[in-house]
């Protein structure tokens, strides 16, 4: 089979990876939109074990402190973009006792998807200025340019369906190393949630799903992803926020919390007991430094129509600045836009 371009064209048939003479980090497209094909137009995002007990796990060992956290309480991986995340997958040896052989070769497909069910027939793609910015320094050619997650992996091949234009990369299982009963694989995000015309801060999982050589889909495990900046701020902050809830006077209180350590045991999907991932407990200056608490301004009055705009306008411009700086324009947009419906209001009152 020719390539152009590292490119491999599959279409009108089911993808089948051991009849693909394919050049790794290479490109394929496919053309299934069938509901039961692991790229069509609404994949499934269920889990499913499998009769291989597919199983997904984080491997917490060996990692910066700030390159991703994973919240126990939100079930939720924060990761900062183009940091590799270790995820592990176990898995029943098949028949033949070797995962990769000629009779049982086995893949692991990662496909972004939004969490939103409004949203989830739509494509997860990169935005415009990420791969601009790839393509400024020189990787125009790579195989994973327009794709939201990459595979770290020599044998990882990038496809694109053209039906419903859902990337995924395909990564060939092999048999475990002696003495292990994981399967290694590191992946990075190359946008960031918050990217406009890109994931558009719309949460997203990412599903991994496990298939043969034929494209046969033997299990299916799911991750929500949100890729930041900064991970232990967004985390601490999206827990404290998960933690209260606004009665019908507009105030704020703690929801009495409850226990999640039992939420994932049907589907062991996180590390075992021996590889636990453990959240830390933030110091006395992190916790100044990732303040989050939510604080109210008292009233007070203000002498003076134009002091009285000046001070609003003071004020939308500190919290856009604000929401630039910290990226959060999605908390402090209330905020904005309440302050700009105060200044139209007394802009338009006759004076």
């Amino acid at each position: 089979m020719e390539y152009q371009n590292s490119v491999t064209s599959v279409s009108n048939e089911e993808p089948s990876f051991s009849d693909c003479d394919l050049t790794y980090t290479s490109v394929v497209y496919e053309d299934g939109d069938d509901y039961n094909h692991p790229t069509g137009i609404l994949p499934g995002t269920d889990d499913h074990a499998g009769c291989l007990n597919f199983q997904l796990f984080l491997n917490n060992e060996d990692k910066s402190k700030k390159s991703w956290l994973y919240s126990s309480v939100l079930k939720k991986l924060y990761i900062d973009i183009n940091k590799v995340v270790c995820v592990q997958f176990r898995l029943k040896q098949p028949e033949s006792g070797k995962i990769n052989s000629s009779k049982e070769s086995l893949f692991v497909r990662a496909l972004p998807v939004y969490a939103a069910p409004e949203f989830l027939q739509e494509p997860v793609t990169r935005c415009p200025v990420h791969v601009m910015t790839d393509k400024a320094n020189g990787h125009s050619n790579v195989p994973w340019l327009f794709h939201v997650l990459r595979a770290e992996h020599h044998e990882a091949v990038y496809h694109i369906n053209r039906k419903s234009n859902r990337h995924s990369v395909v990564v060939p299982l092999h048999t475990p190393a002696l003495g292990s009963e994981f399967i290694t694989i590191m992946y990075k995000f190359t946008c960031k949630t918050s990217c406009a015309f890109g994931l558009n801060r719309r949460p997203v999982h990412v599903v991994f799903t496990l298939e043969n050589a034929q494209g046969q889909i033997l299990g299916r495990r799911k991750l929500l992803v949100k890729v930041c900046s900064c991970p232990k701020r967004d985390l601490h902050r999206d827990e404290i926020v998960s933690k209260t809830e606004i009665d019908a006077n507009g105030r704020k209180r703690k929801v009495k919390e409850v226990d999640n350590s039992m939420a994932y045991s049907s589907m062991e999907i996180y590390s075992p007991a021996t590889k636990e991932i453990k959240m830390e407990h933030l110091d006395v200056e992190e916790t100044v430094e990732d303040d989050n608490m939510p604080y109210t301004i008292p009233s007070f009055t203000v002498m003076g129509k134009q002091q009285y705009i000046s001070t609003l306008e003071l004020l939308h411009g500190h919290f856009l600045g604000l929401s630039v700086r910290n990226d959060a324009l999605i908390d402090l947009h209330p905020n904005i836009s309440h302050i700009s419906e105060l200044l139209d209001k007394i802009k338009n009152e006759s004076s």
